[in-house]
């Protein structure tokens, strides 16, 4: 056991802001965009070359490696370090994707160092975070024989859209006492987020001529009274607050209808998205919403709205301060001098399925603030990823 930050820090070897610009880099430069539901997925599709460069890199450095088809060319990538103790294990789990390049104000794909920055696509949502967890993997290498628990890097597919590359690891079956997902927190402690739940719903009106438009039924105005509803059922949301998360949100985000300026629409339908907090039961929100539609079509014979179940069903999580991986890392933090909070986010993340379906008590860490993710200019301190490795190293050394 490593307990205090200059003598483990000393013992394995200073990573360095150099470490962080060339691994980081390389990770940026790999176009790893979530290509969604693509079906013509194949070798020089982004989330496996990733997964290649992760896996050529461990396997150098002597780690094991196993890589976990998810999908067609979509792998997850586990490189483990054995620890003393064949029973206890630590999960460090980070993913691959992200988002599309296309709109930015810099190459998004050749990154660029200014200052104590580097810009790129995936430099902040989530390769600053996975660099810091392969950071600190290669250091903990060199003092394995001090590790009591064992210690896993899952590089995982699909955060981005559907999450397939965590729950391919739930499913799985992989266990471990508790997990570490990186993502970009400013280094503090996430123990709490909310979930989210989309659906659309589809208004059927009748289309006529709009020189006779009062024989017809228009589905967007039709529409306009579910979008009322939907608001005014937000609105009494406000007086359900999570302590750390906030309040539940009721939103409409997209809207499709009509056919052309001269016609009744006879279909509208629009997206919506709800939040959900770490104490809802996600069904019970969903009947919530059916019940508003019911009245409503209770009170206008001619409403006819049609609300398909979830496309996009995203669980809530929160585990307890006092759970061991929290004041493990909170610990490492402080003999970095750096006081890491414990906090919740409203976004979500691969902690929940981990903490639901896996049982594996799990925290969101990592370098880079959630306000630079999938921006114009996307970017991440370069020093507060050196800073993320080495409170990752302390946390695994103190597990």
């Amino acid at each position: 056991m490593l307990d205090d930050k200059s003598g483990a820090l000393d013992e394995l070897g200073p990573i360095t802001d150099e470490d962080v610009i060339d691994l980081l880099s390389q990770l940026v430069s790999i176009k790893s965009t979530n290509p969604r539901d693509k079906q013509d997925v194949g070798p020089d599709d982004g989330e496996y070359r990733l997964g290649q460069f992760i896996a050529g890199w461990a396997e150098r450095l002597g780690f094991q490696v196993r890589v976990q088809e998810v999908l067609p060319y979509r792998n997850n990538v586990l490189v483990t370090l054995e620890g003393r103790n064949p029973s206890r294990h630590l999960l460090f789990e980070g993913h691959m994707d992200t988002v599309q390049g296309e709109g930015m104000t810099i190459e998004p794909f050749t990154p660029r160092v200014a200052g104590d920055r580097l810009y790129g696509r995936g430099a902040c949502d989530a390769k600053g975070p996975l660099a810091s967890m392969m950071l600190a993997m290669k250091a903990l290498r060199s003092v394995s024989g001090a590790l009591d628990a064992s210690v896993t890097l899952a590089a995982v597919v699909d955060e981005e859209h559907q999450f397939r590359g965590v729950s391919a690891l739930v499913d799985s079956g992989i266990k471990a006492d508790a997990a570490i997902v990186g993502e970009p927190t400013e280094l503090d402690i996430v123990i709490a987020h909310k979930g989210c739940l989309r659906w659309r719903i589809t208004t059927y009106g009748r289309s006529v001529h709009t020189s006779r438009a009062e024989e017809g039924v228009n589905a967007i105005s039709k529409m306009a009274e579910v979008i009322r509803a939907l608001d005014d059922l937000g609105k009494k949301y406000q007086a359900r607050r999570h302590p750390r998360v906030g309040v539940p949100l009721l939103t409409v985000t997209m809207i499709n209808g009509g056919v052309g300026v001269n016609t009744v629409p006879d279909r509208c339908t629009i997206n919506v998205d709800r939040r959900t907090l770490p104490n809802e039961d996600p069904e019970e929100a969903l009947r919530e919403i059916e019940a508003v539609i019911e009245e409503l079509k209770g009170r206008d014979p001619d409403l006819n709205v049609e609300m398909e179940a979830p496309y996009l069903w995203d669980i809530p999580m929160e585990v307890s301060p006092d759970e061991h991986i929290v004041l493990c890392l909170r610990s490492a933090a402080a003999a970095c001098n750096r006081d890491s909070k414990v906090v919740g986010v409203p976004y979500g993340t691969d902690a929940s399925k981990l903490v639901v379906r896996g049982g594996i008590p799990s925290v969101v860490f990592g370098p880079g603030s959630i306000q630079d993710a999938h921006t114009p200019d996307e970017s991440i301190s370069i020093s507060q990823v050196r800073e993320a490795a080495e409170i990752l190293v302390l946390a695994a050394t103190r597990f």
